[in-house]
């Protein structure tokens, strides 16, 4: 991380996480008795069941609604609202049936969309079409269990700009982490994860899981990929 990069992460949580701001509280409600699931080509009806730390995890015929994701087994997890599918482990873990074990890989940013090239070539998790996420998509990941604190700009699929939440409020000890939904994607790592996204020349955005922060990184550094596809 650049000099410039650092300063601008470190003023801003010393100073946000030291004023009340507004947040945007990610939340689900609870109680609902049904809902209506379109996975892949056809449509299942899930039944809901309330858990005690008011996560919602229901039994479907393909696989497991946590959240607004629907997991599967086989090591991925749709989301529900922007229909792209994501592997549930980092480029370098292996899904194990249950979880992800091992190390996940760091790549320069040439060297992960290579890796994701390969990941097609061995037909990873059974697909052939798997990419580098847009900044758009890597940001829908993130959970601030407090809410997010301020906010940013990202461009979008579109080739236009939106604002985002910029980082978990709580300070470094207030908030979940790493900060994504564990259930769906564990043993992610609490470090920044590139993204497919140009912030300018030589800079790629991307995300830090550690605190939800938005930034951008020279290509040349090395950092984590969790690759996706759009779900046909």
């Amino acid at each position: 991380m650049s000099s410039v990069q650092w300063n601008e992460r470190a003023m801003v949580k010393h100073h946000l996480t030291n004023k009340l701001a507004q947040t945007v509280v990610l939340g689900m409600p609870i109680g609902l008795s049904a809902v209506l699931i379109s996975i892949l080509s056809g449509c299942v009806t899930a039944q809901h069941t309330t858990y005690p730390n008011g996560e919602r995890n229901t039994d479907i015929k393909r696989g497991i609604l946590i959240d607004h994701y629907t997991v599967f087994d086989d090591g991925t997890a749709i989301d529900n609202d922007t229909r792209m599918m994501w592997s549930r482990c980092s480029i370098g873990q292996t899904w194990n049936g249950k979880t992800c074990i091992g190390e996940a890989n760091k790549y320069t940013w040439n060297e992960a969309v290579d890796a994701v090239k390969q990941l097609n070539t061995e037909n990873y998790l059974g697909y052939d079409d798997w990419q580098m996420p847009h900044i758009e998509d890597l940001h829908s990941l993130i959970y601030c269990n407090k809410g997010f604190v301020e906010m940013r700009n990202i461009p979008t699929k579109m080739n236009t700009e939106k604002q985002v939440g910029w980082f978990c409020q709580g300070g470094d000890y207030g908030y979940q982490k790493p900060t994504i939904n564990q259930q769906a994607f564990p043993n992610t790592i609490k470090r920044f994860y590139w993204s497919s996204s140009v912030q300018q020349d030589d800079y790629m955005w991307g995300i830090y899981f550690d605190d939800g922060y938005s930034l951008y990184h020279k290509k040349h550094d090395r950092h984590y990929v969790r690759p996706i596809r759009l779900v046909q």
